[in-house]
């Protein structure tokens, strides 16, 4: 699950913006000019699914700082999010040792919220639209509990196209199809008619809690999806603290890593316990910090666990985490959130913090390397960034003079086309301010 486009109309500095996004993003713009706030509105979201709509704007600091300062209660405040999916579910099964899938490629979200007359939020309106197509497939392919996108592509038979969508229009829940008729009549792939109940595709899972009829105004239909079909969890939102990763992580502590790093120590030992895993990491990290020896863990008295490194400099001595370099330490965070953690999407804020300007480069090619496989937005303000990043995936926030905040992309930009056309970096642009200009 990635995502494929957001807009945002009165949240926090953003009056309108229009985002598309690709696999790999990486925001730039001056201090205070946004970055983080497009951040917090997809983190708006996933906390919506994780926590409820009403902690989720508590943890905004509540609605007064979730809208725009110049807009507020003139203009309600809407998200909407498309997510491309890859996602297949089982309809029915045919008497011809075949099967019938639901494949879903997207998911669009929109919700628009306002303030009431007593201060407090209401959902106006809210919509999730769901994309699938309907295939068939043989049975040997359906008993496999896992297949590539490839192998459906070539061994499914396209059925049809289904679009069903749920809605709360200010309380009263709705349920439609694209479909007109009761059933759906498709067309085998040994050429024989079959029919399908559009209350069949109703009930699956993904649609079965609208049936219900248990939710309201005061509760989001994001939040009522079964997470087993959609789950934001998948999105993780990283801003390491440096200081609190050179700590001693409690042995007690979560096997994911946290987003803010501080049980660093704990996930390296999981990955430090599987040779594969090891190697892997060894070669990595030894590739950004060919000074590097070995690195490892060990347990305290206090039932915590420390990172500890070798250097080549001193192949007998081990370097304890609290001494180890911000560097060291920010670039293994960096490299076990990319390649050992089981996220679709995964954002850092500033990743650029405490490591050296001659190390993004190779940094880089690792963010883009780990792309592959996963969706990444970076949030920066660092020319080296820029300098090693594809100048089709840089997009620049800018600060209009009402406090507004736009988004473009530089290298679509008459003046930018000719600087680079003469090799003049976007990066050396961002240092002299022209960007911007």
């Amino acid at each position: 699950m990635v995502i494929e486009r957001i807009k945002l109309k009165n949240f926090k500095n953003f009056e309108n913006l229009d985002l598309k996004l690709g696999q790999m993003n990486v925001i730039v713009g001056a201090n205070a000019a946004g970055k983080t706030n497009l951040i917090q509105a997809i983190k708006f979201i996933r906390d919506i699914q994780k926590h409820g709509i009403e902690n989720a704007i508590s943890l905004q600091s509540g609605m007064e700082f979730l809208q725009n300062f110049s807009l507020k209660r003139k203009e309600k405040t809407i998200i909407s999010i498309d997510f491309k999916l890859d996602t297949q579910m089982l309809v029915q099964s045919t008497k011809f040792n075949t099967s019938i899938i639901a494949d879903f490629n997207k998911i669009s979200h929109v919700i628009e919220i306002s303030v009431n007359g007593n201060n407090k939020y209401k959902i106006n309106y809210e919509k999730i639209v769901f994309h699938f197509d309907l295939k068939e497939i043989d049975d040997t392919l359906n008993e496999k509990t896992k297949f590539g996108r490839s192998v459906l592509d070539n061994k499914s038979h396209f059925l049809s196209k289904q679009i069903i969508s749920v809605e709360n229009n200010n309380g009263k829940e709705s349920i439609e199809t694209d479909v007109n008729e009761l059933v759906t009549d498709v067309v085998l792939k040994n050429n024989q008619k079959f029919r399908i109940s559009q209350l069949l595709l109703l009930s699956m899972q993904p649609f079965s809690f609208a049936m219900m009829n248990e939710f309201g105004t005061e509760s989001s239909l994001i939040e009522k999806m079964p997470p087993k079909f959609f789950d934001l969890s998948n999105l993780s939102i990283y801003d390491f603290d440096i200081k609190k990763m050179k700590n001693p992580a409690s042995i007690a502590a979560k096997a994911e890593l946290e987003e803010n790093g501080e049980n660093l120590a704990i996930v390296m030992k999981k990955i430090f316990e599987d040779k594969k895993k090891l190697t892997q990491f060894s070669n990595q990290i030894k590739d950004i910090l060919p000074f590097i020896n070995d690195i490892d863990t060990e347990n305290s008295y206090d039932k915590s666990i420390s990172l500890k490194v070798k250097e080549k400099y001193n192949p007998d001595t081990a370097i304890p985490g609290s001494l180890l370099s911000d560097g060291t330490v920010s670039i293994t965070a960096i490299l076990t959130a990319l390649y050992f953690e089981d996220k679709s999407m995964a954002i850092f804020e500033e990743p650029e913090h405490g490591v050296h300007p001659s190390l993004i480069s190779k940094l880089m090619e690792s963010f883009y390397d780990a792309s592959k496989n996963k969706q990444i937005i970076i949030t920066t303000h660092s020319p080296e960034v820029l300098k090693n990043t594809v100048k089709e995936d840089i997009f620049l926030l800018l600060r209009k003079d009402n406090g507004n905040a736009s988004i473009v992309k530089p290298h679509k930009n008459k003046m930018v086309k000719s600087f680079l056309k003469n090799e003049l970096g976007i990066d050396q642009l961002f240092i002299q301010n022209l960007l911007e200009s």
